[in-house]
């Protein structure tokens, strides 16, 4: 298997959109969802928060909504150093993995400026190139990028940052097979009497009119019905084969 086909998958937990992250969790993964290893690191949120925390109403917003972590660190600078380790950890074993994370700006894109700016001089060079956006590669595939998804039982509770990337892992791995061809599979109805039995290649989207413009083989069928297989090119080629 290349190493293309391996994703460092993250997700942070911040106090505010734009405040410093204090927990971070996730794990490698291949292009199927299969986790190989994961992460999970923390410290206490009221060390990343503003100096009078009883008033804070993103602290407050915190308490409420993101589940009791386990602490790992006592401040945020060194949650950012375990995760960096885990980082270039990942790039000595998989030479070519990429950096992922659901809607990274601002919270992932903020996470990884401060840990570039802890120690540039030994980080700068490691920094994530690329660093890709999952909600675009779901955009790509058809999917509404900021949509709630369902969660699996692994993927419980929201907010805590490992079951948040174990579900982005498997919403990477599902844009990923539908863009591939893999998993769209669909229905269309040839609605023109000259249509025929097997069909070789089709220009379109699931469920549109049969356009008249593929080669044709055999004996006219009327309103055959045939599997459409995606294919990932510009302009929606598809493999269709007859269901008899």
């Amino acid at each position: 298997m290349s190493d293309s086909n391996y994703f460092f998958v993250f997700d942070v937990e911040s106090v505010g959109l734009y405040g410093e992250g204090f927990a971070v969790a996730g794990g490698v993964y291949l292009d199927n969802g299969a986790c190989q290893y994961e992460f999970s690191f923390s410290c206490p949120p009221e060390e990343v928060a503003h100096p009078n925390p009883e008033s804070d109403p993103e602290l407050n917003w915190v308490k409420k909504n993101i589940p009791v972590l386990e602490v790992t660190h006592h401040n945020a600078e060194g949650v950012r150093d375990a995760f960096w380790k885990e980082w270039e950890k990942a790039r000595m074993r998989y030479r070519n993995i990429v950096m992922v994370a659901e809607v990274p700006y601002p919270v992932e894109m903020n996470f990884i400026r401060a840990c570039l700016g802890d120690n540039w001089a030994d980080r700068g060079e490691l920094a994530p190139y690329p660093f890709v956006d999952i909600a675009s590669i779901r955009l790509a595939a058809g999917f509404d990028p900021i949509a709630t998804s369902e969660r699996k039982p692994s993927e419980l509770p929201a907010h805590n940052p490992l079951a948040d990337s174990r579900q982005s892992a498997r919403l990477l791995a599902e844009a990923l097979d539908k863009i591939r061809g893999r998993a769209d599979k669909h229905t269309v109805t040839i609605g023109n009497p000259k249509a025929v039995a097997k069909v070789q290649f089709f220009s379109g989207k699931p469920n549109d009119e049969w356009p008249g413009n593929v080669p044709q083989e055999d004996t006219p069928k009327p309103n055959a019905q045939v599997t459409h297989y995606s294919e990932p090119c510009i302009g929606g080629l598809a493999h269709l084969h007859v269901l008899e």
